[in-house]
């Protein structure tokens, strides 16, 4: 694993389009059609411009010249011309552009008559030759040469042999620890960088074998590159850097989006320094359940209490709490990106050597397999020895995906057991994308229980790469083919064996869990679709005697069907109502729902019953992994920290209405008194809970070894640990940094201490993942206000009795204003940062910017590698 080295100085990157043109796909891939006029490749053509912060400014690649420069261009350009069928807006030797830098020496036309450039190039004024032994190279990340440009660390040439003697690629620091790396014509496609299709080593421009000069040493730098795509903080832009190739989309376009309608240049380069207007096709709708809305209403929060206008990015008075979002995808921000993280050749029907497929497939069917048992063990490793003794292609496409995507969830489980291993996630992304390619649109044209269930963890996966867009996708898939072939249908499963019934039932129950989670969208699934009979504990499912996963997923499925009932009547199901609901609105389902909690409890085995923090200590003193009934602790803890989690959303809504309050000047009087009265035991449910969890979930990731693997999968850890502490926070500001203020509000030092244990939480986690790291600064930020805020309510005197604060001052007037619309979409620190549906870049700006944007926050921003739920 390399690292690229971090420098105070920065530069911009701006990509420039410079025309596009059509290239033959045989010259691109060995495997395209020969008719080089019929099937070509649409690929635009860009051009770097580089603008340090001393104001010095270069131009990294020059582009395609126009057509009526075609007479004085070198023979091989007069003749590809045509078939490339190029279009180019604006000559670019028109501009003031001075040839500084070349690397090595070629002949140029008319001398060597085949030489795609002039020769009069070597003779401008302003060129210099680099040199390996006259100039100073180091090595940088894969490359074994680089050469700093500016002297400073911000730019780099780099050495990247094999398309034409001499070709350079770039890599450009652009904020601190992320890199834009330019590859100019080292591979002219995505597909190719991915592996997804083959280097044209037979048939290039003008009877050439190929588009490069040394097809083997161009391999290898392909295979450098992509080492480097892997990397969350490097975005790999190319000179042609079109959408990844349509006859290799598939299932991939159904749940990632059509790149000829979702990707545009502008956007692939979003990362670099510049951050265009975004369109409405890019917006992203996060309702009020969603973590990304409540933690825009605690940043809110505290630009109130620090004099910030109202007034947001666009002008939006609403803009701190806006549920539609920047959608488009950073690098920082999604895992799965179309044609990235490819393996050096990439071939579908490759796996691991086999006795490590067999041990991931047993991870799978001892963790995740456990929780959701969606699929018969028994059935898939019988599968699993055939495609052993005969090879892959006597195997069904649909069951191979399917195999992968269960390599892909075990390889994820096993980072969230070793800090999260940059190499587990890459493993998982490999089998992902391979999962992607086998299941492609010629399989689920004949949707089976086996496509949906390739579906259905799917999602499971994607909810551990943090983005929800791909996400809810994969989710609306997996609904539409589950009812396309019955799974919703008493009548239909009816049709089928024991043994399948209750496997079609599981699957569309599996939906159903997924769907109540919503993403922060409205539920896909109507409560009135849930007619199929419940899960049974039949005996061929059932590993062993100690086994209760069947209870487990009947339990897990019972609260959902509460926390949809929730979202529903405390979130609106997440549409988005334009009025705020009323106190009386938000109070009334809080008895009714709680007693369903209560009673759900209640109704679980004693084996399963949630347990309290102070328990836990007692049981993990005789906690013995080797005990048959281990498993039964892990099943406790993941249904408790769901409880926990479910009891939070459903109170939540009345922090969130104390918050509103004292944002909103001149609030209804009878409202303010009602929330006073009835929503004061809220606020200690809320608390407690939220301390609760947080306090579970560190102990047993501090307790490490066995015991940090009774928490389930990392995202769901993260997930829970954020929004409670968010919570805390919350309820800290509302007792001594507003208005009107919660009476007889927790001890501020408990605050402080339930955010401090959150802080934790994330720094124990947080191995080589940048999401985690996100989260861990912004819960560092709210640590660091509620210490300001503590420090200040020393020093006043403060009336906690529910009436109007005695100081009319703000608790951070020592922070200077700002502005959201100065910073949310011009950061460059928060630039790409957005992390699924907790956090966006403007949150993460306006905290950073409150809390001394130039002092480090996290010492592990260091991270290799990135994955990202909901």
């Amino acid at each position: 694993m390399f690292k690229l080295p971090s420098s105070s100085h920065t530069v911009e990157v701006f990509a420039l389009s410079a025309g596009t043109l059509e290239l033959p796909d045989r010259w691109l891939f060995e495997d395209g059609d020969s008719d080089t006029q019929k099937f070509r490749q649409h690929s635009p053509d860009f051009c770097f411009l580089v603008v340090h912060n001393s104001g010095r400014k270069l131009l990294f690649d020059l582009g395609m010249r126009k057509a009526q420069d075609l007479e004085n261009s070198p023979t091989v350009i007069r003749n590809d011309y045509p078939l490339l069928d190029p279009i180019v807006e604006e000559d670019i030797s028109s501009f003031r552009i001075y040839i500084s830098i070349t690397l090595g020496i070629v002949h140029g036309y008319p001398i060597e008559p085949l030489s795609p450039f002039s020769a009069d190039v070597l003779s401008h004024h302003g060129y210099q030759e680099l040199t390996f032994d006259k100039h100073t190279w180091c090595s940088m990340g894969p490359f074994s040469r680089a050469h700093d440009y500016f002297g400073d660390g911000s730019f780099y040439l780099v050495d990247t042999p094999g398309h034409m003697p001499g070709h350079l690629g770039a890599l450009a620091q652009t904020s601190k620890g992320e890199w834009v790396f330019m590859g100019g014509d080292c591979c002219h496609h995505r597909s190719l960088l991915s592996g997804a299709r083959p280097v044209s080593v037979s048939m290039g421009p003008n009877g050439t074998s190929s588009f490069h000069k040394d097809v083997s040493t161009a391999i290898k730098t392909i295979g450098t590159v992509r080492e480097l795509d892997l990397y969350d903080n490097v975005l790999v832009a190319l000179a042609h850097d079109g959408p990844p190739d349509l006859s290799t989309q598939g299932l991939w376009t159904s749940v990632h989006g059509d790149p000829a309608t979702e990707s545009s240049p502008a956007h692939t380069v979003d990362g670099m320094g510049s951050i265009p207007p975004q369109e409405k096709e890019n917006l992203s709708f996060f309702g009020p359940s969603s973590n990304i809305t409540f933690t825009r209403t605690i940043t809110r929060a505290i630009a109130w209490a620090n004099h910030v206008p109202r007034g947001g990015a666009h002008g939006d008075t609403n803009a701190l709490s806006l549920g539609v979002l920047d959608a488009v995808n950073s690098p920082q921000a999604t895992m799965s990106q179309p044609d990235r993280h490819g393996s050096t050749s990439f071939d579908p029907f490759a796996l691991p050597a086999e006795h490590r497929t067999g041990q991931l497939i047993d991870q799978y069917f001892t963790d995740m397999g456990q929780l959701f048992p969606i699929l018969h063990k028994s059935a898939f490793l019988e599968d699993w020895t055939r495609l052993k003794v005969s090879g892959p292609l006597i195997m069904r496409r649909s069951w191979l995906g399917l195999l992968n995507i269960v390599l892909a969830i075990a390889n994820v489980t096993l980072a969230n057991n070793d800090d999260l291993s940059g190499a587990y996630v890459i493993e998982a992304q490999r089998h992902y994308e391979r999962a992607m390619r086998l299941c492609d649109s010629s399989v689920l044209n004949g949707t089976s229980l086996e496509v949906v269930q390739f579906l259905v963890l799917v999602v499971l996966y994607l909810q551990g790469t943090h983005n929800s867009i791909q996400t809810s996708n994969a989710l609306s898939f997996a609904v539409n083919a589950a009812i396309r072939i019955g799974l919703h249908s008493p009548q239909a499963t009816q049709a089928f064996p024991l043994l399948e019934r209750e496997l079609r039932n599981r699957t569309w129950y599996l939906c159903i869990v997924f769907d109540s989670m919503t993403l922060g969208r409205p539920a896909l699934i109507p409560s009135s679709y849930v007619r199929v009979d419940r899960i049974q504990d039949l005996e061929g499912l059932r590993e062993n005697k100690s086994d209760c996963s069947a209870a487990v997923f009947s339990a897990t499925l019972d609260l959902y069907q509460i926390l949809w009932k929730i979202i529903d009547q405390q979130y609106g199901q997440n549409c988005g109502l334009n009025t705020p609901p009323a106190v009386v609105d938000i109070v009334t389902p809080l008895v009714p729902i709680g007693n369903d909690l209560r009673s759900w409890a209640r109704g679980l085995p004693a084996s399963l019953m949630p347990v309290r923090e102070s328990q836990m200590h007692k049981i993990l003193g005789s906690y013995n992994l080797n005990d048959p009934g281990s498993s039964t602790l892990r099943y406790k803890v993941v249904l408790t920290l769901r409880s926990l989690n479910a009891t939070i959303l459903l109170h939540r809504r009345v922090l969130e209405k104390y918050l509103e309050v004292n944002s909103t000047p001149s609030y209804d009087a009878e409202e303010i008194d009602l929330l006073r009265r009835l929503g004061r035991d809220s606020i200690d449910v809320l608390f407690n809970s939220s301390i609760e969890l947080i306090n579970i979930v560190k102990l047993l990731i501090e307790a490490g070894g066995p015991i940090r693997r009774l928490l389930n999968a990392w995202w769901f850890t993260l997930y829970y640990t954020f929004n409670a502490g968010l919570v805390i926070a919350g309820i800290a500001f509302a007792s001594y940094a507003a208005t009107i203020r919660i009476p007889s509000a927790p001890p501020m030092s408990e605050c402080k201490q339930g955010i401090q244990n959150a802080v934790k939480v994330f720094n124990s986690l947080s191995g080589s993942n940048n999401v985690i790291e996100r989260c861990h600064d912004y819960m560092h930020y709210l640590l660091r206000a509620i210490e300001t805020l503590s420090a200040r309510s020393e020093e006043e005197p403060v009336d906690n009795s529910g009436g109007i604060s005695i100081s009319s001052s703000h608790i951070l007037d020592s922070v200077p204003e700002l502005n959201f619309a100065e910073m949310t979409w011009h950061d460059p620190w928060a630039q790409g940062r957005n992390v699924g549906d907790l956090i966006t870049d403007g949150d993460l700006s306006f905290m950073n910017t409150l809390f001394n944007s130039n002092e480090e926050v996290s010492a592990s921003h260091t991270s290799d590698f990135f994955t990202r739920s909901a």
